[in-house]
């Protein structure tokens, strides 16, 4: 068996460079804020002021001076360019303050409007000098609120248990109703009035949207929004209320990918349409001023993940976020109007100490034309795949040590499964599977060091996406609520029989692992399937649904009860699906991981674990992270999680 030489994510072969995630451009395009994790401490917000194309206007990089210690998550400016919010969660936790900062780099004052009086804010969007929030309490209920930066004022859309708000614009708001999985959009007015923005399609998920026109002067509310509404993908939707009714049509679709995520332009000149095609990311890029859509030229990208994309409020310019199994997050700058990269390494990327080159303009490619294109194509796999040179550069030469192979394969009741392979040789491998959270996440090529840690050490590590997955379409997602969780836990033997079958894992080294619902998962098939597994890692993972549901936030409890099933109604279905009452006949040694300020799956559940399996005699392990929360995000502690997980494969594989 050949493997592959261990090294870490410091060495000289992969230098250390900073990771940048979240990005958001300033209305007028002369600022880029983003979120930046160093080597030490949390991630923080930035701004950086951008070359205009002849070069002037570039300045020197600003941290914003946010007075709570924790992660910051979401940055945004306001119409006007004045303002940032920011929005972070002390010590790692998942209560959250929003901090509002001028852009002036002089300005070192910060403002928390509310006196941290709610359990968690979180950032949805600036309308005008006003940002849209939404506020909960600790009894879960959520309530909506536009705040003038200015006065401070609030004023209250809406409030509703479990909601939430998604996008204001001219007073006209979408507030979110509905557990997970089972999502509508409501309009609220001015007034405060509210009616369902879709008809009913029970079982459809409708959870992000932009309001284009408030209709006050037309008379018609139109909305963009993401949707599997009457369909199987989720697609792009174009939605008009009027006096005669609502309009609904399809803006855009795939048969073959869904709707990641979407930005339109202030304007409402331009969106940016991500597209989740098994896993890998394609962006469409859609002209809207003529009545039908029409493609403007887009990014051509290597096998990548792409997330938060963020436009100019012209369309003129566009940020997102690209990563991969071989490069961390990085930001990244597309000029739409010219359909080239643009920006200088520090500009557009958030990366001044990076030893890497350049991103450099391919050449320009075809420049749109005011001439009618016909109806909106989808945009071709092939030629996606053809033209990787605009980032080639983000893997260096000779770097690359693993690139994952997606496998497909069919469960016991013929359902078919996939998963990311990252092979270590040719012969059957010791192997770690890799359950990921949700549990309507998704394992896709994304960044993420302990996998290539412990692929780098010599293990194969295969990453599934059993029933209940995001990405495969609405039916797949819905396959593992409730009574057919067992399905989903049938679903990780099933993995394991065809990765002994093909060759890739031997069956005698294979350890199981996940982080949150896939915790829970690798705590349920070693009650389930206790044969397969010579250990197990499970990180912030359920060990017991009644004890998860009275613990968790209120509002995380609310939004499981279509996933888990009803606390008072199902009691004997949590019990017969919670691990911990069969963690008593587990003879295998676990280590279990997880973070202190956790208020999402609390740390009580991996004690309790601890607690069965130790009363047994069974060797447990804790890796317990005093600063950080549900996300293990600091760099140092995702260091410190790699290297124990490579021991932990040393002790109970090799």
């Amino acid at each position: 068996m050949s493997f592959n030489p261990r090294t870490s994510e410091t060495s000289p072969a992969r230098p250390s460079v900073r990771h940048s995630l979240h990005p958001c451009l300033s209305p007028d395009g002369k600022l880029l804020a983003a979120v930046v994790i160093d080597e030490d401490g949390y991630p923080h917000a930035v701004q950086r002021p951008l070359a205009t194309p002849d070069g002037v206007g570039a300045g020197p990089e600003r941290t914003v001076p946010i007075p709570t210690p924790g992660p910051v998550r979401n940055v945004a400016y306001s119409h006007d360019g004045h303002w940032i919010a920011c929005e972070v969660g002390p010590d790692g936790g998942e209560r959250e303050e929003i901090w509002l900062f001028t852009t002036d780099p002089d300005d070192q004052s910060a403002v928390n409007p509310f006196e941290f009086t709610d359990a968690t804010v979180q950032i949805v969007c600036w309308d005008g000098a006003e940002l849209a929030l939404t506020a909960i309490d600790d009894s879960g209920l959520a309530e909506g609120r536009v705040l003038s930066a200015v006065t401070q004022d609030v004023r209250v859309v809406d409030r509703r248990v479990g909601g939430e708000l998604v996008h204001v614009r001219d007073g006209v708001a979408l507030f979110r109703v509905g557990s997970r999985g089972h999502r509508e959009l409501l309009r609220v007015d001015v007034g405060g009035a509210w009616w369902p923005l879709l008809p009913p399609d029970p079982g459809s998920t409708t959870d992000a949207g932009v309001v284009l026109d408030a209709g006050h002067e037309s008379g018609v509310m139109r909305a963009l929004v993401r949707s599997d509404h009457h369909g199987e993908r989720f697609r792009l939707l174009d939605v008009r209320v009027g006096p005669d009714g609502t309009d609904v049509r399809e803006l855009a679709a795939r048969a073959d990918a869904d709707l990641d995520e979407f930005s339109v332009s202030r304007d409402g000149s331009t969106a940016t349409l991500l597209w989740n095609h098994d896993g890998r990311s394609r962006i469409q890029i859609l002209d809207l001023r003529y009545g039908e859509p029409r493609e403007l030229p887009a990014p051509r990208l290597p096998k990548v993940v792409v997330t938060s994309p963020s436009l100019t409020a012209d369309g003129r310019l566009l940020t997102f976020c690209v990563q991969g199994p071989e490069f961390p997050p990085r930001v990244v700058l597309w000029d739409v109007a010219h359909g080239t990269w643009t920006g200088d390494e520090p500009g557009a990327n958030l990366s001044p100490e990076d030893p890497r080159p350049p991103i450099g303009a391919p050449g320009p490619l075809a420049r749109y034309s005011a001439e009618p294109k016909g109806e909106t194509a989808a945009p071709d796999p092939e030629a996606d795949e053809a033209d990787s040179r605009p980032l080639t550069v983000l893997v260096d030469a000779g770097s690359a040590t693993f690139v994952p192979e997606l496998v497909r394969y069919p469960a016991r009741d013929g359902l078919e499964l996939t998963a990311w392979v990252y092979r270590c040789g040719d012969e059957p491998a010791p192997t770690m599977v890799y359950f990921h959270g949700g549990p309507e996440g998704q394992s896709r090529p994304s960044y993420n060091n302990v996998l290539r840690q412990a692929v780098d050490a010599g293990y194969t590590v295969v990453a599934p996406n059993v029933r209940g997955s995001s990405g495969q379409g609405r039916a797949f997602s819905h396959a593992d609520e409730r009574y057919s969780r067992l399905s989903a836990i049938d679903d990780v033997a099933d993995t394991v029989a065809y990765l002994v079958k093909t060759g890739i894992s031997d069956p005698e080294k294979m350890v199981v692992s996940g982080r949150s619902y896939g915790g829970y998962l690798t705590l349920a098939t070693l009650v389930r399937h206790p044969e397969l597994w010579r250990g197990a890692i499970a990180a912030c993972g359920m060990s017991d649904l009644e004890t998860f549901y009275r613990d968790t936030e209120p509002w995380i409890a609310v939004a499981a009860l279509p996933k888990y099933g009803h606390p008072l109604q199902e009691r004997e279905l949590l019990q017969e699906l919670s691990p911990i009452h069969g963690l008593g006949e587990v003879v295998v040694p676990v280590l279990f991981v997880h973070g202190a300020h956790d208020t999402n799956v609390p740390v009580n559940e991996t004690r309790q674990a601890i607690a069965v399996l130790e009363s047994n005699g069974v060797g447990t392990d804790l890796l317990l992270f005093e600063d950080e929360g549900h996300e293990f995000v600091k760099r140092a502690n995702r260091h410190r999680l790699g290297d124990r997980v490579v021991a932990f494969l040393e002790e109970v594989l090799d």
